[in-house]
């Protein structure tokens, strides 16, 4: 099959550019053709106001596409999703029903509402009205008189063997554990276990009747793994420890 002979000057390139079935508005976006078209005409020497004639497009497109030397366009971004007032006010309602959704890290929001935008333009829009993330304070301040108290109570029991924990029932009143000792007391990892179940298990439950919260409960209290339990005695020595370590201070538990 013939083909045309590419064109080696100015006169013979200009015909063949400018012969185009449909004339191009100025304002349209440049196609990889174009911009093909473009530099053949550049390299062939007219000049910028020239090759924006000849191919109905604007001075400003060819200057770019020559200093750039791109033939393939960059991909045209679309316009960003954002979300309504509307669509923030729901968002804000679902995030705020339940302990487990206020807990709920962003891109599961995200996730779990199907929203038009990532992580961060969630954070972005809650932070307008008002909303940001913290690390909840689990942990009581402790006096000097509160430290003193711990590291004797953690001296007293850190040889304790492992029957002896077992034969102890664990309530949360203070006259067991010392007092702002939440891990000094497994009872307190029990609790949380057993509401964070509750959560999951009944999510749509907010307002229960007296009975029916007994039985949630109990409920809850069943579920405990065994395996659970033990880990918790067993940690009871290393709790110790680690309060005589901190001098009564805060530890990891």
């Amino acid at each position: 099959m013939p083909t045309t002979p590419e064109p080696t000057t100015a006169q013979e390139a200009a015909p063949a550019a400018a012969s185009r079935e449909e004339s191009k508005p100025y304002s349209i976006r440049l196609n990889r053709d174009d911009r093909i078209r473009i530099l053949t005409l550049r390299d062939a020497g007219f000049t910028y106001l020239e090759i924006a004639t000849m191919l109905h497009v604007t001075h400003d497109q060819v200057q770019y596409t020559c200093q750039s030397q791109r033939a393939t366009p960059k991909k045209a971004r679309g316009k960003t999703p954002k979300l309504s007032e509307e669509d923030v006010d729901r968002i804000i309602e679902w995030i705020s029903s339940s302990k487990r959704t206020r807990r709920m890290p962003y891109y599961k929001v995200v996730h779990e509402l199907n929203l038009p935008v990532g992580a961060t333009a969630l954070a972005r829009a809650l932070k307008k009205r008002g909303y940001t993330r913290c690390k909840a304070l689990r942990k009581p301040p402790l006096s000097d008189e509160h430290k003193r108290v711990r590291l004797a109570w953690a001296l007293e029991h850190v040889n304790w063997s492992i029957e002896q924990w077992n034969r102890i029932l664990w309530t949360d009143e203070t006259w067991v554990t010392s007092a702002f000792s939440p891990d000094l007391n497994p009872i307190e990892a029990v609790w949380n276990w057993m509401k964070d179940w509750i959560q999951e298990q009944y999510p749509n439950d907010e307002q229960l009747s007296y009975d029916r919260l007994r039985e949630v409960v109990r409920a809850s209290w069943d579920a405990l793994p065994d395996q659970f339990l033990k880990d918790l005695i067993d940690s009871m020595q290393a709790r110790c420890e680690a309060v005589i370590a901190a001098e009564g201070g805060h530890t990891k538990y």
